[in-house]
């Protein structure tokens, strides 16, 4: 029989036995389904406001389980006050015969009879916190997890409880997801939304059949009475009982053409999918089914699936098999061939040899390659820290620090001897670097020409200023060290020494995108510079060094010499071009 229940309730409707629950904000109706009245109007009790989670009735009481409150019971046959129970968690309790077994989530299992209220002292190493529902008989507790059963043997004299078996679900049924585990006659029952999985023992547990509700969508546990079981259809509101006798297991399906689909000749541990395809759309998706697997005429394994499709993850091994599929009382048989994959080829291998030859040969000359390069790299940095900073700068630095001091200017011999350390150390760390920024770069080739305009203070005086353009971030910007030096040593030599200009200058302009340019500058006058046989060693290092850097990081640059100058009408200008 339907029954159509109140749509008002704040807090749901509960189905217990003959007797329907209807929460609301401050009361409990209940009414009874087999007299079709209602038995009793309950008034929360008011000193507490814990949200109401479920409600049981058991020993002519109503017992009220709250979210991480009380279990209260509330008298149905006589106006005694209410009274708390035991305390409650997030709880789920059940009854059972003469017991009312409580799960508090993240906490225990607490058994409630007519007179007690006691937990059960289980191995705490069993997280109960993932437990999505359990049912108990015959002294047995069987609980239901995402992935698993497990069965406890229960103690409630000695209020113990302790693992007996642990079942992997995913070792019973391929594609069912169960919400509920139920007991029923001597089969354990899974259920979800769509319907219910029945399982027995046969040394282990193994699927007899599978009922499928239909279009009832059951958001609520089905619960089992006498011959009957009872859902709830949650979009229209109704309580449908169904008849456990009248649903067929042994359904006749000769009626009906049954197939499969599926890859017969497959490569060996390769997934492939087994699609059953039926002309009933109920027998194709809801219906259970055993794949036996039979190879060399040895059964090796049994598949149970509810839907349409049984997935081989890891495909199967090299060999001929035999498929059994098992619908109802009726078998189908299929085979199956799986061949080797290429890589267990004879062939493959000679094939694979002469590439693994042939890479192995390009990756060794690759190497070679490289180590040259490396080579070549060490050898111009040894050349420039040989020849860059030449001795006469040095024994002319000295020279000036001896006459600062002869002179008496103890403070500007102080002060050359710091920029002269400092320049010093700059050049070491830097050269054994394979790149340094632009502004390390300039900041070195900075001290560089304030040492050299000191040296030249009385008889070649000239000034030098180094310009940056402001969209330009020269931290960002890495460059072979020592790249610029040797261009301002070689203005010091022809623009500052060699030059007749009367206001003598150096200028290092940095400036554009694509190409960025780095220009070095004097406006030395009747100086003769003859192309680059003309300019020294200084300037045939910076080509090389820029061959080689160009070689080892794939960028672009490109270094001109008697560039028109820029800030004066005569003198001579060198350029260096960088592509990002």
């Amino acid at each position: 029989r339907k029954i159509v229940l109140n749509k008002n309730p704040q807090f749901g409707v509960f189905s217990i036995g003959d007797t329907i629950v209807a929460l609301y904000n401050n009361f409990f109706h209940l009414y009874n389904n087999k007299l079709h009245k209602t038995i009793k109007v309950i008034n929360i009790w008011p000193e507490n406001n814990a949200f109401a989670q479920s409600v049981q009735i058991f020993n002519n009481s109503l017992y009220v389980f709250q979210t991480y409150g009380n279990c209260i019971q509330y008298p149905l046959q006589n106006n005694s006050s209410p009274k708390e129970i035991c305390a409650t968690t997030i709880s789920y309790p059940q009854i059972f015969d003469s017991v009312i077994l409580l799960l508090n989530k993240e906490k225990d299992f607490n058994v409630i009879t007519k007179n007690e209220s006691f937990p059960l002292n289980f191995n705490k190493t069993d997280n109960i916190s993932f437990i999505n529902d359990f049912t108990f008989t015959n002294k047995r507790l069987y609980t239901l997890t995402r992935d698993c059963i497990k069965i406890y043997n229960v103690d409630l004299a000695n209020k113990k409880i302790n693992l007996y078996k642990s079942i992997s679900l995913s070792d019973i049924v391929h594609d069912f997801i169960p919400k509920w585990i139920d007991y029923y006659e001597d089969k354990i029952v899974l259920s979800n939304n769509q319907g219910l999985l029945f399982l027995k023992w046969d040394k282990q547990l193994i699927p007899e059949m599978y009922f499928y509700f239909g279009k009832h969508l059951n958001n609520t546990k089905p619960y089992f009475k006498s011959q009957y079981v009872h859902i709830t259809n949650q979009l229209s509101e109704e309580l449908l009982p169904i008849n456990l006798l009248n649903i067929n297991r042994n359904t006749d399906i000769r009626n009906f053409n049954i197939t499969a689909k599926y890859d017969e000749e497959i490569n060996e541990n390769i997934s492939f999918d087994f699609k059953v395809q039926s002309s009933s759309y109920l027998i194709e998706n809801n219906f259970l089914k055993c794949l036996e697997i039979y190879k060399d005429g040895k059964l090796l394994d049994k598949k149970y699936f509810v839907h349409s499709t049984y997935k081989f993850e890891n495909g199967l091994e090299y060999g001929s098999y035999d498929f059994v599929l098992i619908v109802g009382n009726i078998k189908y048989h299929f085979k199956c061939e799986t061949l080797l994959p290429l890589n267990r080829n004879p062939y493959f291998f000679t094939t694979l040899g002469f590439f693994v030859f042939l890479i192995s040969g390009i990756y060794l000359k690759s190497r070679y390659d490289k180590k040259e390069l490396n080579k070549k790299l060490l050898e111009n940095r040894m050349l420039i820290l040989k020849q860059n900073l030449n001795p006469h700068f040095v024994y002319n630095s000295m020279n000036l620090i001896n006459s600062l001091i002869l002179e008496k200017k103890y403070d500007d011999a102080v002060q050359v001897v710091s920029e002269f350390s400092q320049l010093q150390r700059t050049y070491l760390e830097t050269n054994n670097k394979e790149t340094i920024s632009l502004k390390h770069e300039l900041d070195f080739v900075n001290l560089y020409l304030k040492l050299q305009q000191r040296r030249f203070q009385y008889d070649n005086t000239f000034i030098y200023s180094i310009n940056i353009a402001k969209d330009i971030d020269v931290d960002k910007i890495n460059i072979p060290p020592l790249l610029l030096q040797p261009l301002a040593e070689n203005a010091i030599k022809y623009g500052i020494i060699g030059s007749v200009a009367e206001k003598k200058r150096i200028t290092i302009d940095v400036k554009g995108t694509m190409p960025l340019i780095i220009g070095v500058e004097d406006n030395g006058k009747n100086v003769e510079r003859k192309g680059i046989e003309g300019l020294g060693l200084g300037h045939k290092l910076i080509l090389e060094r820029v061959a080689l850097f160009m070689k080892s990081t794939k960028s672009n640059y490109n270094i001109l010499f008697d560039v028109p100058p820029l800030h004066s009408f005569s003198g001579y200008r060198a350029e260096i071009h960088i592509y990002e």
